[in-house]
């Protein structure tokens, strides 16, 4: 497993909290769990924040679920995803 890149992932988790509304939170919220499963297999030291920051992230989408996506945020989130997933490769 290649080691994650803790700076560019606190970036992208940070640009993740800020997000208010996003399109489809479903694939979102699945590549955040497959990242807090890989943050809690690793024993470094860097990875509490990150844990910390995933949860925040996860738990803003949890309250938004039922909010309406405003037409200019439509995508984002696939965008979102797919940096995860190249964090995580």
């Amino acid at each position: 497993m290649t080691p994650l890149n803790y700076p560019r992932l606190i970036l992208l988790l940070e640009v993740i909290q800020s997000l208010r509304k996003i399109k489809d939170k479903e694939h979102l919220a699945e590549a955040l769990f497959s990242l807090l499963n890989r943050l809690l297999e690793e024993n470094d030291d860097d990875t509490e924040f990150c844990k910390q920051m995933t949860l925040t992230c996860l738990h803003n989408i949890c309250l938004s679920w039922d909010d309406n996506t405003k037409p200019e945020n439509q995508g984002l989130s696939y965008v979102v995803m797919l940096v995860v997933f190249e964090v995580l490769v």
